[in-house]
């Protein structure tokens, strides 16, 4: 006895499943890695905001006095985002971190900093307590090479969001109904207001938040 074949209705459906269930993973990764490009572009421009925060206060100093009081004075006022240290290392002197900063002292890309670098660098560094980006800056007054100023942010949260993204977009793209609602804008319920309105406008928002931070010497 032959079993029945699917009928030509049955076949279309299933590549038709097939097909979808490609486009919408290649659509649920594009969009987790663009979010996490931004992601990482944000944490950048967030690192190289503070070095530039640090030379500048250093150049802008009142009197020459003692770079090593100044550094320690710096550390104890300024107030970071929440997920950020900061160590500086003064050539001859010592190095000097904001609360937090612990793990970061201890490791090589710090203990074995011994003068200032020619130019800047950012690294990802594995630390105890999960991958830190480094942006590590030398800091030059008058001419003359003092420190070494490095920023570290914390990548785990990033790992974090990422996820949540992901699980997201995947949901969004389980929901019945979603390819209908990404080729179609939505209507609009009141046409006397929205006459001009353009449906591909979007807002981003970012959240942030601050931590207070004090120093510690090594």
């Amino acid at each position: 006895m032959s079993r029945k074949k699917p009928g030509t209705a049955v076949r279309l459906a299933a590549i038709l499943a097939v097909v979808l269930t490609v486009v919408l993973s290649a659509v649920v990764l594009a969009t987790v890695r663009t979010f996490a490009a931004q992601q990482r572009a944000t944490v950048n421009r967030a690192l190289v905001a503070e070095t530039q925060g640090f030379a500048n206060a250093a150049q802008a100093r009142s009197s020459p006095g003692d770079f090593a009081a100044f550094t320690q004075s710096y550390l104890r006022t300024r107030v970071l985002p929440d997920g950020e240290t900061v160590v500086i290392a003064i050539q001859g002197v010592g190095r000097f971190g904001s609360v937090g900063s612990d793990d970061l002292l201890a490791s090589p890309e710090v203990r074995l900093l011994r003068t200032p670098p020619e130019t800047s660098r950012l690294i990802d560094v594995p630390l105890p307590t999960g991958p830190v980006a480094v942006l590590e800056v030398p800091v030059t007054v008058s001419g003359q090479r003092l420190a070494t100023v490095l920023v570290a942010s914390d990548l785990s949260r990033l790992a974090t969001d990422r996820m949540r993204m992901l699980l997201l977009a995947s949901s969004e793209a389980a929901r019945p109904g979603s390819r209908e609602r990404t080729a179609r804008p939505p209507r609009c319920q009141n046409p006397g207001m929205c006459a001009n309105e353009n449906p591909d406008e979007q807002r981003w928002l970012q959240p942030s938040g601050a931590g207070h931070h004090s120093v510690s010497g090594v």
